[in-house]
């Protein structure tokens, strides 16, 4: 009988340990799962955060590297508006050089058809090959005048020569005189060109005064 009461106390005994025993492989599988399962929704998050940290960092790249392109744009700009400076300066230069050399009442309207025939290039190519020079003079007609009294066909001041020997044949008449330089009389593109360069003409001279 004892013997019976002691083995039935080991089998309880037994069962407890089991019972025990599969509790807490439970408690260790359920720590390990929502230690598990934790780590799994850090990871989620910290994935997260890394991939926003990453569309921020492409967007401040973007944003970045627009800025510097309009940075590049800008300097390429004022590259290109530094080099126009620089070729009107040598223009100018030019000009003021002959200016120097020539008294004359009519030199500020000599510069004005310079301009309107060359825009200040003393290297420009005439659609007409008769025309030679930044002051557009036609050699056909004017190459022997003014060899004959030594200026050089390329100046101002054989613009200036050329304009006053219009302005005699004209009375003083400078439209007339503009016309017949040109070459054109029933033109309202050059009739348009030479009424603005009349009125520029004034405001210099009174400028100046």
């Amino acid at each position: 009988m004892k013997g019976g009461i002691m083995k039935t106390k080991a089998d309880e005994f037994s069962q407890d340990l089991v019972v025990t025993s599969l509790i807490y492989i439970l408690i260790f599988v359920f720590v390990y799962l929502l230690s598990n399962h934790y780590q799994l929704e850090k990871q989620k998050v910290e994935t997260m955060k890394a991939q926003k940290i990453a569309v921020e960092l492409h967007e401040e790249k973007m944003v970045v590297e627009e800025k510097l392109d309009r940075a590049y744009e800008g300097l390429d700009s004022l590259n290109k508006e530094l080099d126009k400076y620089e070729k009107a300066t040598d223009k100018v230069n030019l000009i003021v050089k002959e200016l120097v050399s020539l008294e004359s009442k009519t030199e500020t309207m000599s510069v004005l058809v310079l301009f309107t025939e060359s825009s200040g290039n003393k290297n420009v190519k005439h659609s007409n090959k008769n025309w030679i020079g930044w002051c557009g003079i036609d050699i056909t007609i004017w190459g022997k005048d003014l060899r004959r009294e030594g200026i050089a066909i390329n100046s101002l001041k054989a613009c200036d020569y050329i304009l006053n020997k219009y302005l005699e044949e004209n009375n003083g008449n400078k439209k007339l005189s503009l016309y017949a330089y040109k070459g054109v009389k029933n033109n309202d593109k050059v009739k348009k060109i030479v009424d603005n360069m009349i009125k520029i003409e004034k405001k210099v001279e009174k400028d100046l005064k």
